[in-house]
C-alpha cells in the first residue's frame, strides 16, 4: 500500500509542476499579445 501512495503523490506533484509551466507560458503569451496591440 505504501508504494502506491508514493506513486500517486509523485503523479500529483508532476501534474502540478506541468500545470505551473503551462500557466507561465500562457501568461507570457497574453503579455506578448497585449504588448503588440
Amino acid at each position: 500500500a505504501g508504494s502506491s501512495v508514493k506513486v500517486i503523490l509523485l503523479l500529483i506533484v508532476t501534474v502540478s509542476i506541468d500545470w505551473e509551466d503551462e500557466a507561465k507560458k500562457a501568461k507570457e503569451n497574453v503579455d506578448a499579445c497585449s504588448m503588440q496591440q
